[in-house]
């Protein structure tokens, strides 16, 4: 038989429509709901003979039509949509007619609703503005239902507040198969005020049934579709009560994605190389509603009672744990899972296939798992022992024990995001989360380690408290990248991640903030498809580095103890900004005006540039907005930050976070009779800093005698920084690239990581300059042949710092034309082919990279290894090299095969 039989078992006067809907193919189309217009039967609307103009009337309302200039408005394949409806059982559609008779029908009825729309039909323009958006007017409870359908007029992107969703009982059958899914859903509602609708979201599934009740009440409703908001508005006959509650019951289908949203097929190969599927779910923001009918906005927390139906041979995974499993005919399987605790509806989540496990216990009892597809779970020992670690670390810190049995962390093949947080659930791509036995390199250890630690802050920032809605996505995940941070160095303190920090918030975060088209961290979002956007470095790490520039600036344990009050204030709830600032602001010792600091670092988009001067024994400070192309834009003298400063100076060269806060355009600090002086910004600080040349003459003559001096994330931020503020046209590159000079004295990776990744940029800049760009080259050779020769001991118990120098430099050493590296590159990947030798993880992707461009025949082979290859990070490796090929017909990547391979320089298939 199939991998899942079809049809739904389960009891009930539903049974038949359900199998019967499983039977046919649902049309994937998640942009376009097919959810009928209830109450208007199919024979009315004659579709060949149908004017447009007459429809729109008919329908009479600005859920299912707006002027096209309008946000939200209704497009032709809406209108298509609409000529589609259907009646569903349990709701009353006019008898079928006659071609002639429903032109006469229409025809007269549209004259009769044009006469009434004039007098009383006012189009409504989508209302962004929050919670108080009420339709207008209001259904009567005494409406007909052609009445209520052109009086309703509800137009806004957000649902009304006024009905809450509190218990889901959930049922789903995910045919992975033909990759179909039907399912039962009822949602208890607590009515705050009298309505006569009930507005909630769906995406391009299929809703077969609909019902309202409550204790002996049953309402039959008629639902309209708004697929441009993906929206459904139940109309009822009576009106709602308030401080009451209702059961919404809805039958329903769908299509799984093919586009790793919502509920979507992932595909694995076994070690007989035999094809595998699995279902999993991706809700985060907005696509729960691509799976069952709910109110899939952050702020409707409810609890969730869930079950699926699965084939025997497979393992079903959700966020809380089995509860009991029913036999059920044709080797099908339905698995009860406990009620979740109160959470936003993009936090559920589900996966089914084969999977196998690796568990152990926190302290205080929780069970946490890694589960993989067979032969890959033993891959995520090191996960599993960072993630016990921290949960234990993190309980301990924020003070609120984890609230769950158990945490799975899941490893999947195909997965849109690094990891996503579900609660008790956490889905990770498979190299985010496994790592390969002698196939790993340092960064991918690093990496998986701060993804754990990460996505388990977010059990308490994000699913424990959650922002109201998505403008304050910082709140979730500038908190989790902080905690990622400061976690992981607890974890593995040998890392030095607090620089390698310093140095990537300005790599990401700044380079994307100097530009004119940023956006503040806390953005207005007023339409769903402005969602994703917010997934960016501002809401990560310029988030992340303000808030530690905040923490240090407060006092370390006074911000943590405010983050506690925050978290237990909010607990299974929803906060805003405020709300954080005013925990925090309880805890400070230095009576700060927190909230007036922190709005001006997340309301207004960039960041200050600080100009330093030396004026005798004191520094006059000038702040501006800065911009990376286009230093004289409109709005570099009108933005002001409140600036936290710490300077060091000659003869202090220690940071004691002594901080000095500038509030004002100009400042001006004491520094006495010293050498040089440097504002501190690597360890606290989210701004770049301009010296006066003799101060930068300065510190370019003490790297030389001795960086040691500096810390190496000062080192790092102070190259990138005179990098940035050249790329700008504001300071000369001989400034840059004079601090450089010291660089073969340089061990540390994170320096050189900023040197090599600014200096690579610049040689891409004289690319159209042969001969600048050969001198660039030659001058990068110099300065960083000696890492090669002192650093480089191709043995695999150097430290993790030495093993990111080494795969950071090796490749751009090979690129730039040293004759050392690339004939350590190519010796290795001879004694690999020829023999079968082990090639160091950290420069695997360079060796294969350089045997593509000196070994004819390699780009073939390494193609054919990575189509046969089932290892993820393997083929990681391997693709990263192929897409490196100097051929230009081989670089023509023409997407995938049908067996889920990349088709190279052959045409389109």
């Amino acid at each position: 038989m199939s991998d899942v039989a079809i049809g739904l078992h389960h009891t009930g006067a539903t049974d038949d429509i359900l199998h019967d809907a499983q039977q046919h193919s649902v049309p994937n189309s998640p942009g376009l709901s097919r959810l009928p217009v209830y109450g208007l039967d199919l024979d009315e609307l004659e579709e060949d003979e149908e004017d447009e103009d007459s429809s729109r009337r008919l329908l009479g309302t600005a859920f299912l039509y707006r002027m096209d200039d309008e946000p939200g408005a209704m497009r032709n394949s809406d209108l298509a949509e609409i000529r589609n409806a259907r009646t569903v059982a349990g709701i009353n559609g006019f008898p079928a007619c006659t071609l002639r008779r429903a032109i006469a029908t229409v025809f007269l009825f549209a004259l009769a609703v044009v006469a009434v729309t004039v007098l009383a039909y006012k189009v409504q323009r989508p209302c962004n503005s929050g919670d108080d958006c009420h339709p207008n007017p209001r259904p009567s409870p005494t409406s007909s239902v052609r009445q209520q359908i052109a009086d309703f007029t509800w137009s806004n992107n957000r649902l009304p507040r006024f009905v809450q969703p509190e218990i889901y009982t959930l049922h789903l059958h995910p045919n992975i198969t033909s990759e179909t899914f039907s399912g039962q859903m009822r949602v208890t509602l607590m009515i705050s005020e009298p309505t006569s609708y009930v507005v909630f979201h769906g995406m391009g599934i299929n809703i077969l049934s609909a019902a309202l009740g409550g204790g002996n009440l049953s309402l039959p409703s008629s639902i309209l579709t708004n697929s441009t908001l993906q929206q459904h508005a139940l109309l009822l006959p009576e009106l709602l009560q308030p401080d009451h509650r209702y059961e919404l019951s809805l039958n329903f289908s769908g299509n799984f994605s093919h586009n790793l949203k919502g509920l979507y097929r992932s595909t694995t190969r076994n070690e007989y190389g035999t094809l595998k599927y699995l279902a999993v779910t991706q809700f985060e923001p907005t696509y729960a509603r691509m799976v069952f009918p709910c109110f899939d906005e952050p702020a409707f927390k409810a609890n969730f009672s869930l079950s699926l139906v699965r084939e025997n041979r497979h393992v079903a995974l959700a966020n809380m744990p089995l509860v009991k499993s029913e036999p059920l005919p044709g080797e099908l399987t339905k698995d009860y899972f406990q009620t979740t605790v109160k959470m936003s509806s993009y936090l559920l989540a589900f996966a089914i296939g084969e999977f196998e496990s690796i568990s152990k216990e926190t302290q205080s009892g929780v069970n946490v798992s890694i589960f993989a597809v067979p032969g890959k779970a033993q891959h995520g020992k090191f996960a599993l022992d960072d993630a016990v670690r921290v949960l234990e670390y993190y309980e301990l810190g924020f003070a609120i024990p984890y609230p769950l049995q158990k945490l799975d962390l899941l490893a999947v093949p195909d997965f849109e995001a690094g990891a996503m947080e579900n609660w008790g659930l956490v889905i990770f791509k498979e190299r985010n989360l496994l790592l390969s036995p002698g196939n790993t390199n340092a960064f991918s250890i690093v990496s998986v380690s701060r993804t754990v630690t990460h996505e388990l802050a977010h059990q308490w920032f994000g699913n424990l408290v959650t922002m109201g809605w998505w403008n304050d996505l910082w709140l979730n995940e500038g908190f989790a990248t902080l905690m990622e941070v400061i976690a992981t160095d607890f974890l593995h303190s040998n890392w030095d991640l607090k620089s390698q920090n310093a140095l990537n918030n300005m790599l990401s975060a700044m380079e994307k903030d100097s530009l004119q088209s940023t956006h503040p961290i806390s953005a207005n979002v007023h339409n769903i498809s402005k969602v994703e956007e917010m997934f960016d470095s501002l809401s990560y790490q310029k988030a992340a580095a303000v808030l530690g520039m905040l923490r240090f600036y407060l006092k370390v344990q006074p911000f943590d103890k405010g983050v506690q009050f925050y978290l237990k204030n909010n607990s299974y709830g929803n906060a805003d900004v405020e709300d954080l600032w005013r925990a925090i602001s309880q805890r400070a010792e230095n009576n700060s005006d927190v909230i007036k600091m922190m709005d001006l670092w997340i309301r207004q988009p960039g960041f200050p540039l600080i100009t330093a001067t030396r004026n005798g024994k004191n520094v006059k400070l000038h702040q501006n907005r800065f911009f990376l192309n286009y230093p004289g834009a409109p709005g570099t003298k009108s933005a002001l930050w409140n600036i936290p400063l710490n300077l060091l100076t000659s003869k202090k060269l220690d940071s004691d976070f002594d901080f000095h806060l500038m509030v004002n355009r100009e400042d001006e600090l004491p520094i006495g009779d010293v050498t040089w002086f440097l504002l501190d910004e690597a360890h606290c600080g989210f701004y770049l800093v301009n010296y006066d040349v003799a101060n930068w003459n300065a510190l370019q003559k003490q790297l030389m005698e001795d960086h040691t001096v500096f810390g190496s994330s000062q080192r790092a931020v102070l190259l990138h920084s005179a990098f940035m503020l050249a790329y700008s046209g504001i300071l000369n590159y001989s400034v840059p690239l004079s601090l450089t000079r010291y660089l073969p004295a340089e061990t540390s990776f994170v320096p050189w990581h900023s040197a090599l990744r600014n200096l690579g940029v610049l040689n891409d800049l004289l690319a159209f300059y042969g001969a600048e760009s050969h001198n660039l080259q030659k001058y990068i050779l110099n300065i960083s042949t000696p890492i090669f020769n002192t650093s480089f001991s191709w043995n695999s118990s150097e430290t993790v710092l030495q093993r990111l120098l080494q795969e950071y430099s090796f490749p751009l050493l090979c690129r730039y034309g040293s004759e050392n590296a690339t004939e350590k590159a190519l010796s290795l990947y001879s004694n690999w082919k020829l023999y079968n030798a082990s090639v160091p993880a950290d420069v695997l992707v360079a060796v294969y990279t350089e045997a593509i461009r000196s070994v004819p025949g390699t780009f073939d082979f390494l193609l054919n290894r990575y189509r046969n290859e089932s290892n993820s990070s393997e083929r990681y490796n391997l693709l990263h090299a192929l897409a490196s090929t100097p051929n230009a017909t081989q670089r023509q990547w023409y997407g995938f095969d049908a067996n889920g391979d990349p088709v190279f320089g052959i045409g389109l298939r």
